[in-house]
């Protein structure tokens, strides 16, 4: 039976679906926090057993920000990236940080790379989903952002051409004043990118489905088309989405 990775009073919570890293071994990543969220770390938690046993590795730890969510995946070069929020303490406080991006290449360990630039007026800015390998050696994550005030939602994806160790191109998929956006999902295959977002309804509320976004050219700016509701989903809560390939063209929404 497995087992598990962590037993702890703490805040453990957000765990990111497991890569293969380029040792062949199993990888997640997952935050936990003290109680009164005065600090907060993240661990990877590593099988090499294909997920018979885990063991935790504390990544960062500190207690100036809130390093919390976050886009975890590996790149082609078989590199380990996450990027997680950094959020001032005490929470809620603004401005805040620019995202932090750490990476570990198969031989290294954990190291703060360059961070990913934080857009004008959005005073909130989190990374989401798992990064996406393109042609040409360009890895993509996708971002929310809100302005302080929370009267609109921007969805981004931002780039970086040298196996996550920094970032660029930053662009707008849709800025939004009707619905704020929470946790991403990407898809390309060719031309065709797909975006999933969680959607809510109204600001702070957390209702609401999931919307699509599409692109048929490579996800160049003004090229994203919002598609609406993912239809499955209408009028039900939900989370966390991920999306798989199957193959022959099909493709599976995990929520």
């Amino acid at each position: 039976m497995p087992t598990k990775i962590i037993d702890t009073a703490s805040y453990t919570a957000w765990p990111r679906s497991p890569v293969r890293d380029g040792n062949g071994h199993l990888v997640s990543v997952y935050w936990d926090g003290a109680a009164a969220l005065s600090t907060f770390s993240f661990y990877e938690a590593r099988s090499t057993d294909d997920g018979a046993t885990w063991t935790p590795t504390l990544i960062n730890f500190d207690d100036t920000v809130w390093c919390i969510a976050g886009a975890f995946g590996v790149t082609a070069a078989g590199t380990l990236l996450v990027a997680t929020s950094a959020y001032k303490l005490p929470y809620p406080s603004t401005p805040n940080n620019a995202p932090r991006v750490w990476r570990k290449t198969a031989a290294g360990s954990w190291t703060r790379v360059g961070d990913i630039p934080q857009p004008a007026g959005d005073s909130i800015f989190v990374p989401f989903g798992r990064p996406v390998q393109l042609p040409g050696g360009v890895t993509r994550i996708t971002c929310c952002g809100w302005d302080a005030a929370r009267t609109y939602a921007h969805i981004y994806y931002v780039d970086s051409s040298d196996d996550g160790q920094t970032w660029s191109n930053l662009t707008t998929i849709k800025k939004d004043y009707t619905n704020s956006c929470n946790e991403l999902c990407y898809y390309a295959e060719g031309n065709n990118h797909l975006v999933i977002t969680r959607r809510e309804d109204e600001y702070g509320t957390h209702e609401g489905g999931m919307r699509q976004f599409v692109s048929t050219s490579a996800g160049a700016s003004g090229t994203w088309v919002d598609m609406g509701e993912v239809p499955a989903i209408v009028g039900r809560y939900a989370a966390a989405p991920d999306i798989m390939a199957l193959g022959a063209g099909r493709i599976a929404l995990l929520y």
